[in-house]
């Protein structure tokens, strides 16, 4: 037997439907601004790293020993630009309700997207060593950086991103969507703060006070050999092209950084 609804019932359930409308008017320009943001970014990403991997194999002086770091984070930022960014576009476009976060295509894309991040960040880390190895340790660096040696970094990295990202799946973490970038992430509640702790600083901040450290010491080492008359050029021109290209990179990555810090703002 069907109960009656009360006046308040039905009044109560009229003003909860009222009011998520305009929370609904509003979520919506929201998410078609971040989709256009996104799909933005999707193209700088692929179009930058595909110049990137064409200027590499197509200079065979570029293919050093070590090159394959660079081919490492090159691939991962390319496979992030054409997988986790278009599917953050159609979330915000075409699914703002998200998914299941326990069901396996969240919990398998939030996987996908830890693992490129931590293996592009911990590439490019090891790449400003190489480097930074490269012009402070110029008479020993060949054999301080070998193939060998890069080849072993390599696994150490993608077995890292590996192992971090499975972790959340073994229980230690939590993989969820989140609202607020229409993506499958890792959670950062008080729950999992220990993964949470992990991530952030062993994953994420370590290798950028890595990396800031080692192009400030670069720049430091440079300025000083200025100063003594020691620092000197070629005296050759680069090629037109490459010009063009690394000045369109350098640009590229000022435009990206920004829209990348704010996309991964929980």
């Amino acid at each position: 037997e069907l109960e009656p609804v009360s006046a308040h019932g039905l009044n109560q359930a009229r003003g909860e439907l009222a009011a998520s409308q305009p929370r609904e008017a509003v979520r919506m320009p929201v998410a078609q601004v971040y989709a256009a943001l996104m799909v933005v970014s999707s193209l700088f990403s692929v179009c930058g790293n595909v110049v990137l991997l064409l200027v590499v194999l197509l200079n065979k002086e570029l293919r050093t020993e070590t090159w394959a770091l660079t081919l490492s984070f090159c691939l991962s930022d390319l496979a992030l630009g054409l997988s986790i960014i278009p599917f953050g576009v159609h979330n915000s476009l075409f699914r703002t309700q998200g998914y299941p976060s326990d069901g396996p295509l969240c919990q398998g894309s939030a996987f996908l997207y830890l693992l490129l991040q931590l293996a592009s960040i911990h590439s490019l880390t090891w790449a400003t060593i190489d480097k930074f190895t490269e012009i402070c340790f110029a008479l020993s660096y060949s054999t301080i950086c070998t193939s060998r040696r890069t080849r072993v970094v390599l696994v150490l990295v993608w077995l890292y991103g590996l192992i971090n990202a499975a972790l959340p799946l073994l229980g230690f973490g939590h993989y969820s969507y989140s609202s607020t970038r229409f993506l499958c992430a890792p959670s950062f509640q008080p729950d999992y703060r220990g993964f949470s702790l992990l991530f952030i600083v062993v994953g994420i901040i370590a290798p950028i006070l890595i990396m800031c450290s080692m192009y400030a010491y670069i720049v430091y080492i440079v300025r000083k050999q200025v100063r003594r008359g020691t620092f000197t050029f070629s005296g050759h021109d680069p090629p037109a092209a490459a010009s063009a290209v690394a000045t369109w990179l350098i640009l590229l990555t000022s435009a990206l950084n920004p829209w990348i810090n704010s996309m991964t703002q929980t």
